[in-house]
């Protein structure tokens, strides 16, 4: 007998046998080793919900877990890997009335499983398969870790709204940021760019993004922002020469910023921010630091200066990225989007962003 949640897969429920239907993922068998395989199609529970992939997108960890490794981000050999993606789908269990097969959602990558499962939020997301096939999440909650999208959003949206909650998480950590805030953002790559389609959300025009690289500064460009190419020359001179300067309580000159968001994690940037912090600004760490530094603590108490990490997202700030992704005018997805490869090459796909001569690449299950 059919199973009525079932999507016309072959499986026990559906055909009187155990036989379960096969898919194809990408799996890492460890440094620049991945390889797509067939596997095997997720059980589903009663209180669980299978996803098909229609669109995934790589993520600055993926790249971590090709190059340097997966253990530091909990991908260990044979596991899928991958959290950014958009679906529909597919199964639900019995005891699911929220969603159905064929609707469109979007799922949290780091909640797709609950705690009692044993592995840490950085395991269950960073393996969440979003370069394979079918996406299982156990124990579905609707609006904590499966989200409906509007109809009116394209899967090419869709696709980044965990980027882009990223970015919310990251801005939603201040408090006191308006439409007059000087803001610098480290870091032109997809979160960075992300967190500028946020602070424009919210109103914020004076935004300076930095970076080393000319290619991803041009992707910069189109949010109508100042850009630097830090390589070209000082950025606190810039800086104090675009918004001016502060004085501190010794008289020394600061330069006018309120808030910096790092996104790329090289050591310059919080000896930038300390060194030169206006009174009572703020640094938010996004991009885990790939230094040991010593922190110079009599700076950060003369100037009152914050310094508050943002690490991975929350469903509230999914569901406020799916509000902004859902405003015409957002249209991040012509922002960042620099190449798109169908399923079929997506080891192609992944040896193009490890090249870094991209933005964001994006792999369309549909091809």
């Amino acid at each position: 007998m059919k199973n009525e949640n079932c999507n016309d897969h072959e499986c026990s429920c559906c055909s009187g046998t155990k036989t379960r239907k096969k898919m194809q993922g990408l799996i890492y068998k460890g440094v620049m080793d991945f390889e797509k395989v067939e596997l095997d199609y997720p059980e589903c529970g009663p209180k669980d919900v299978v996803v098909k992939n229609i669109m995934s997108s790589v993520c600055g960890t993926d790249i971590t877990t090709m190059t340097v490794g997966g253990a530091a981000v909990g991908v260990d050999k044979n596991d899928q890997f991958g959290h950014e993606f958009i679906a529909v789908v597919d199964e639900v269990g019995s005891e699911i009335n929220f969603v159905k097969p064929g609707d469109r959602v979007f799922v949290s990558h780091c909640d797709r499983r609950p705690p009692k499962c044993g592995q840490s939020k950085i395991k269950i997301g960073n393996t969440t398969g979003a370069f394979s096939q079918y996406v299982y999440i156990q124990e579905a909650v609707l609006n904590y870790n499966i989200f409906p999208i509007p109809d009116s959003m394209t899967y090419e949206r869709g696709v980044l709204i965990e980027p882009l909650s990223i970015g919310v998480h990251a801005v939603n950590r201040v408090s006191g940021i308006n439409k007059d805030s000087n803001v610098i953002v480290y870091g032109s790559g997809s979160i960075g760019l992300c967190t500028v389609m946020v602070l424009q959300d919210k109103g914020i025009k004076n935004i300076i993004v930095v970076d080393i690289d000319d290619y991803k500064l041009s992707f910069a460009k189109k949010f109508n922002v100042t850009t630097f190419n830090s390589k070209s020359g000082d950025v606190v001179d810039f800086v104090k020469k675009t918004w001016g300067t502060c004085d501190d309580v010794t008289n020394t000159k600061t330069w006018n910023v309120d808030y910096v968001f790092d996104c790329a994690g090289a050591k310059s940037i919080i000896t930038d921010f300390i060194d030169n912090a206006k009174p009572a600004s703020t640094c938010v760490l996004v991009a885990i630091p790939k230094y040991i530094e010593e922190i110079p603590l009599k700076k950060i108490v003369m100037r009152e200066s914050n310094l508050i990490g943002s690490i991975i997202c929350n469903e509230f700030d999914s569901m406020e990225a799916i509000k902004i992704l859902s405003k015409k005018e957002n249209n991040l997805d012509e922002k960042i989007i620099s190449d798109v490869f169908p399923f079929a090459q997506i080891v192609e796909a992944m040896h193009k962003a490890i090249s870094g001569k991209c933005l964001k690449v994006v792999i369309d299950f549909r091809k």
